[in-house]
């Protein structure tokens, strides 16, 4: 079988002309499919609903076509879920490291500690960081987000749209069993001179590049001259900076199909004409194992099996996003014209001012009769139906069922046993799908710490490298600073093992708070080791950046025990009501010296709140929490005051402890007191707030009798009215025919 003949897929292509058929057949057979993309990214971005040109058409010039960014909303929330998943950790990245030597076991949990370290500063720079955005970006919208590496050498992923890639349409969803794909990519002019002057045999055809240079360059220069091949030279030696050479680019298609032996090889067309050889064609020992060694996709859904099935938020709330656009669209009329007057003409003078403005009324011949009946709509209805569609979306985002109305839960009311229910079986939903995405995620983590670690190796691409990514470089200084770090020699790609780091909550803030709460309060049974870290995830959470100034030196896996519970990062926690059981290893002293001040400070807060009439309920809940920590320092260090000088301290110590007991006293009362008056002022407001819904109530009640006397007393007058007619004209009707009897006699 000559490779002409056989099937895509299963063998290189033997011409340019076959890898475009290839290409030309895929961007056939996934047109309709790319065609809804670039809808999604259409109503996502802000286009109408409806089309102008087709309205005006019609004659609808006037009518309104907005869209409400209902779509864009929705798929920032799902978005920042997403990348709440990865960012909300102190360390990106977990590390196991392989290969220890013996000697450094002792210290293995803290090197592990410094090497994530590192990793976690190198995957937040800006170049990852923004990948990741656009790529969840990309995931949340349109279904998939592509990460990939352009090359073998590259450390660092690029993102490539969905759109930019063009795959089969019963391709697998599985990149590692996929045949062929195409990549649509763009070569400026710097990365051509740098291909250009790169000798040897890397699989670049430099003289076809050359040849695609002076096509390229025959189209950017907007002439029928045609250039010299010592012209086309001479630019390229002379590197003239023209306005075309900066904005200068080569559309290239990045073809990549498995062969017979069952990896990948790559081949280079131009996309926007035809060359008669490839401009690229890999070498044999640079044929891919897999697509998932350079191409790593972000899937929104984990369950179809086929890749064109795989579908993002954008698809599930297109159709019902529209109708909200164009429902809203509607009410915006609705509302317009029911606020315009009506104005009675003569018909000669509307017709004479067409051509005039009338914005603010609409002008009608006196002639003819207007049913204003029809210009008031049911708005309930419409913004009834707005809300149902917004619940839609919400549920979408959510991933939740969705009731009859719109609403997201149960569609009946349901017992705090059943709620409880749902909401686990929510969590637990959210949880499988966040677990899905940390997997795709440590797959391309792991893919960006084997790069940047092995990346010394050739000399070729290490001055790529280190000319183009220099976050790279500073990786691996950072890495040199550890101590024992050099023994380790992790210039190998076997030498760790990298994962991302897992959010508690999975995605949700709500939970992850309510779950770090949760263990905080029950921190007691866990190890020293694990109450300390649990008790500084917690004040990270809830105090965010500002907190690193209470753990400012904080390592747990370095440091004693006395050295992590710092009297500032206490006292933090003292001030949000939270308790802090101290450790018998502790500095007391040092602890007591850190609490007094602190201690002070709100015994003073707690006086003026008194003076001034203010809530003293959070002093209460800070002295409260701080006042038995203090009292346990104060006897722990009782037994180490074995001197003078020592006993004297305690007794100082001793003597703000009871300070504290007393003032704790006195402030209890006074809140005790405080609350119990608002209890029965909130009690009095109730009253007065029911008596005024009693006569509102009564006022309506009123107003609805008057109403309806004026109604029916109308309705009275009419049917008089109708009475008088009708006698009027049985008395015109006998009239008449007394008079025609007698003209016939």
């Amino acid at each position: 079988m000559t490779p002409d003949s056989d099937p895509i897929g299963l063998s290189p292509f033997s011409s340019p002309s076959k890898a475009r058929d290839a290409v030309d057949r895929l961007v056939e057979e996934t047109w309709s499919a790319h065609e809804k993309l670039g809808m999604i990214e259409g109503q996502v971005g802000g286009s109408p609903p409806m089309d102008d040109a087709e309205l005006r058409a019609a004659g609808f010039a006037e009518m309104t076509n907005l869209n409400f960014r209902g779509s864009k909303m929705a798929c920032v929330r799902a978005a920042s879920k997403l990348v709440d998943l990865f960012a909300s950790r102190e360390q990106a990245v977990t590390v196991s490291l392989e290969k220890v030597p013996e000697a450094l076991l002792s210290v293995k949990s803290a090197l592990t500690t410094q090497v994530a370290t590192a990793f976690s500063h190198f995957l937040r720079e800006d170049c990852i960081h923004d990948l990741r955005i656009a790529r969840v970006w990309e995931c949340v919208t349109k279904g998939v987000g592509f990460a990939w590496f352009p090359d073998k050498d590259c450390p660092v992923p690029e993102f490539l749209p969905r759109s930019g890639v063009l795959v089969p349409p019963r391709a697998p969803a599985d990149v590692k069993s996929w045949k062929i794909c195409a990549v649509k990519q763009s070569m400026d002019a710097h990365e051509m001179f740098r291909i250009l002057d790169l000798g040897g045999t890397d699989g670049w055809n430099r003289q076809a590049i050359r040849l695609a240079y002076t096509v390229a360059m025959q189209g950017q220069e907007y002439t029928d001259r045609e250039f010299t091949e010592s012209e086309v030279e001479a630019r390229i030696k002379n590197r003239r900076q023209g306005v075309w050479d900066d904005n200068f680019s080569l559309n290239l298609y990045r073809i990549f199909v498995r062969n017979t032996e069952g990896k990948v090889d790559e081949f280079v067309v131009a996309s926007d004409f035809e060359t008669e050889e490839f401009l690229y064609r890999n070498r044999p020992e640079d044929a891919y194992k897999c697509f998932s060694e350079f191409l790593y996709p972000l899937r929104y859904s984990k369950f179809p099996k086929e890749y064109w099935d795989v579908e993002g938020l954008g698809h599930d709330i297109f159709d019902v996003q529209a109708v909200a656009d164009r429902t809203q669209s509607g009410f915006v009329d609705y509302v317009d014209l029911a606020v315009r007057p009506i104005v009675s003409m003569p018909a000669g003078e509307v017709l004479g001012r067409s051509n005039v403005r009338v914005d603010r009324f609409i002008m009608v011949p006196s002639e003819q009769k207007i049913d204003t009946s029809m210009m008031k709509g049911d708005g309930g209805a419409l913004l009834a139906l707005n809300r149902m569609l917004g619940g839609h979306v919400d549920a979408a985002v959510e991933r939740v069922p969705v009731n009859s109305a719109g609403e997201t839960g149960s569609a009946q009311p349901i017992s705090a046993a059943e709620a409880k229910m749902e909401s686990i079986q929510f969590t637990e939903q959210n949880t499988v799908s966040a677990g899905f995405f940390y997997d795709q995620e440590d797959c391309l983590v792991e893919e960006i710490l084997e790069r940047a670690m092995r990346y010394t190796k050739s000399e070729v691409a290490k001055a790529v490298v280190e000319a183009r990514y220099p976050e790279v470089v500073e990786l691996h200084k950072a890495l040199k600073k550890i101590p024992n770090y050099g023994v380790l020699k992790l210039t190998t790609e076997d030498a760790f093992e990298a994962s991302v780091s897992r959010a508690v909550g999975a995605g949700s803030q709500r939970d992850r708070r309510t779950a770090l709460q949760v263990a905080f309060q029950n921190r007691g049974v866990l190890s020293p080791l694990g109450a300390r870290r649990i008790t500084k995830d917690f004040m990270l959470e809830l105090l965010g950046p500002t907190a690193v100034e209470y753990v400012e030196g904080y390592d747990e896996d370095v440091f004693p025990s006395e050295k992590g519970h710092h009297p500032r990062y206490e006292n933090a926690l003292f001030g949000l009501g939270a308790t802090v059981p101290p450790a018998d290893d502790d500095n007391h002293e040092a602890h007591l010296q850190g609490h007094t001040p602190f201690v002070q400070q709100i015994i003073q807060a707690g006086v003026q709140a008194e003076q001034q009439g203010g809530d003293q309920g959070r002093v209460l809940a800070a002295l409260q929490a701080v006042a038995p920590h203090y009292s346990r320092h104060v006897d722990l260090f009782q037994l180490q005051a074995n001197t003078e000088d020592l006993a004297a301290r305690h007794k100082a110590y001793l003597q703000v402890a009871g300070e504290i007991t007393n003032y704790l006293q006195r402030l209890t009362k006074n809140v005790t007191t405080q609350r119990e008056a608002q209890r029965r002022q909130q009690a009095q407001q109730q009253v007065l707030q029911q008596k005024q819904n009693v006569d509102t109530m009564k006022t309506v009640e009123t107003l609805k009798r008057d109403a309806a006397a004026a109604k029916d007393d109308s309705r009275r007058k009419d049917r008089q009215a109708d009475a008088e007619i009708r006698r009027k004209d049985r008395v015109a009707q006998a009239d008449t025919q007394i008079k025609r009897t007698k003209g016939s006699r």
